[in-house]
C-alpha cells in the first residue's frame, strides 16, 4: 500500500446560524474589505430574515426595490454603501463626506453640505415594485439632535410633489411625503425612530413609527418623481438642499409595505444591533464588599439628616422621613445607551406607604422603573413614564425580591423578564413611541418622607444579544 494514503476528513464547523443566503453572497463579494466572521453571521442572520426566515414566513426583501442598513457592521464607508438587495449598485457621498460610525450609520453635516445620495430613482429603479400609487419609503434614525427644525429634510421634492421625511420638523411633529403633498405626522422629540411611509393609493398614504401603525391619511398622489433620494439632505431637483445633522442607520423603497412586513423588519433589525454588540458590559456591579464606588455612583439626599446610602454586598437606600418632596434621596450612575438589556437584583424591598423606585432614565422626566406606590400589600410593579404620568403599567408578581431583566430594543419594544425557575420568564413587552432615545442613568429614589428601604445589586448593562444573559 506505498504510496497511498487513506484518511478520514472531520467536517469542519459552520460559524452561520441560518442558512447562507444567495444574496448575501452576492454582497460578501462585493465588499473590498469583508467583516469579520461573527458580523458576516449577523449580517446573514438579517437578510434571512426579511427574506422569510420569520415566524410569518414573510419574504419582505422580495418587495424592496433597494435596501441600505448603513449600520450593519462593514468596517469601510463605502462597503456600508452597497445595495444589499443587488450589490452592484451602492449610493455615494458628497464631497465633504458625511461621518461614518460603525454600527450606527453616517452622520450628516449640515455646515459643510454632506449628504448621500442612495442612487434610488423611482422612475429608473421602481420598476413594477416601486409606482406611482404603491409604494414604500423607509428610513431609521439615531438622532443625538437637541432641537427641532423644519427646514432639516431628507429624500426628493419638485414643486408640490414630495418622497421625503423631516424626522423632527416641530416639537411634537415630523413631516413625511409620499408621491404628493407633505403630511405632519404626530411623534416624538427627535425623531429616533424606524419610519415606514406608504402609498397605498391614490388618494391615500399611512405611516408606520417602529411598529405602531398612524390611521390612513388622505393625501393625492401627484405622479412619479425622476430624481434621486437623498439620505442626509433633499434633492430639490436640481441641486442638494436642506442639509441635516441627523444619523441615519438604515433606508429601503419599495412596494407598500403592511403590518407584518414591518414587524419582519423591526425585528430583524432589533436582532441585527443586538447580535453585531460585543459582550463588553456598560456597566457591570455586583455591589460586592462594604463601599460604595464613587467613581460610579453620585449620591444626593437633601432631604435627610444624614447620608443614608451604604453597600453591604448590596447598595442599601434608606429614606428617615424628613420631608416629602419627590426623588430627594437618590444614588445614580450615568452611561449613554440606544438599546440594550438591564439586569439587576431588587431584595429587602422593605413594607410602606411611600413608593420607592429603581429608575432607568432617557432624560430627567421620562423612564421606566421598578417601584411599589401606596399600598402596603402592592406587588412590584414595572412602569414607563411620560413625564409625571404613567402610560404603561405592569404586576411583577413579586412583591420583596426579584431578578430581573428588562430589554430596550432598536426599535423601542420593552420587555421584562424575571428569573423562575432557572430560567428567564418573559412577563410582558410593550411597544412604544411616546418614549425613545438613549437610556441615561440608573438610579435609585424614594419621596422621602417615610421610613423606607431597598437593596440593589448584580447589576448588569450590555448592548449585547440577551438570550445569552443569565444571573
Amino acid at each position: 500500500m506505498n504510496g497511498i494514503g487513506i484518511g478520514i476528513g472531520r467536517k469542519r464547523k459552520s460559524y452561520w446560524s441560518n442558512p447562507l443566503q444567495d444574496k448575501y453572497k452576492s454582497l460578501l463579494a462585493a465588499v473590498s474589505q469583508k467583516p469579520s466572521k461573527s458580523v458576516q453571521n449577523a449580517q446573514n442572520t438579517f437578510m434571512y430574515r426579511i427574506s422569510g426566515g420569520n415566524s410569518d414566513s414573510r419574504n419582505t426583501l422580495a418587495k424592496l426595490s433597494c435596501i441600505i442598513p448603513y449600520c450593519a457592521g462593514m468596517p469601510l464607508a463605502v462597503d456600508a454603501l452597497l445595495w444589499w438587495n443587488n450589490p452592484v449598485r451602492k449610493a455615494t457621498l458628497s464631497v465633504h463626506a458625511p461621518d461614518y460610525t460603525l454600527l450606527e450609520g453616517f452622520t450628516g453635516d449640515s455646515a459643510n453640505s454632506a449628504y448621500i445620495n442612495t442612487g434610488f430613482n423611482p422612475t429608473d429603479d421602481g420598476g413594477t415594485l416601486y409606482t406611482q400609487n404603491n409604494c414604500s419609503v423607509g428610513w431609521w434614525f439615531r438622532n443625538t439632535r437637541t432641537t427641532y427644525s423644519s427646514t432639516k429634510i431628507h429624500g426628493i421634492a419638485v414643486s408640490t410633489n414630495k418622497i421625503y421625511i423631516n424626522p423632527w420638523h416641530s416639537a411634537t411633529k415630523a413631516r413625511i411625503g409620499a408621491n404628493g403633498e407633505y403630511y405632519d405626522l404626530t411623534t416624538v422629540n427627535g425623531g429616533s425612530m424606524l419610519f415606514t411611509i406608504n402609498r397605498k393609493n391614490a388618494t391615500t398614504i399611512n405611516a408606520f413609527i417602529d411598529r405602531l401603525l398612524t390611521d390612513n391619511i388622505s393625501n393625492n398622489s401627484v405622479g412619479l418623481l425622476d430624481g434621486d433620494i437623498y439620505n442626509l439632505a433633499l434633492n430639490n431637483g436640481t441641486t442638494a438642499a436642506n442639509f441635516t445633522s441627523d444619523t441615519i442607520g438604515l433606508f429601503y423603497a419599495g412596494s407598500e409595505l403592511d403590518q407584518t412586513d414591518v414587524n419582519v423588519i423591526c425585528d430583524a433589525l432589533d436582532q441585527l444591533m443586538f447580535d453585531l454588540n460585543t459582550s463588553v458590559a456598560v456597566l457591570n456591579y455586583p455591589a460586592d464588599g462594604t463601599l460604595i464606588d464613587t467613581n460610579i455612583w453620585t449620591i444626593t439626599n437633601p432631604n435627610t439628616t444624614s447620608v443614608e446610602f451604604e453597600q453591604n454586598n448590596a447598595i442599601i437606600m434608606r429614606s428617615l422621613g424628613v420631608s416629602s418632596t419627590a426623588d430627594a434621596n437618590n444614588i445614580k450612575a450615568t452611561f449613554d445607551v440606544p438599546y440594550g438589556v438591564f439586569i439587576g437584583s431588587l431584595v429587602d424591598i422593605y413594607k410602606a406607604t411611600v413608593y420607592r423606585s429603581l429608575n432607568y432614565r432617557f432624560g430627567n422626566l421620562n423612564r421606566f422603573v421598578i417601584q411599589r406606590y401606596g399600598n402596603l400589600n402592592q406587588n412590584l410593579m414595572f412602569r414607563l413614564y411620560n413625564g409625571a404620568s404613567y402610560i404603561y403599567d405592569l404586576d411583577i408578581g413579586e412583591y420583596e425580591f426579584v431578578i430581573f431583566k428588562i430589554v430596550y430594543t432598536a426599535t423601542h419594544r420593552l420587555s421584562f423578564y424575571k428569573w423562575s425557575n432557572d430560567a428567564w420568564l418573559l412577563i410582558d413587552s410593550y411597544i412604544t413611541t411616546n418614549i425613545c432615545g438613549n437610556v441615561k442613568s440608573i438610579d435609585m429614589s424614594s419621596t422621602g418622607y417615610l421610613a423606607t428601604e431597598t437593596h440593589l445589586r448584580d447589576i448588569y448593562i450590555t448592548k449585547k444579544d440577551f438570550n445569552t444573559l443569565t444571573p
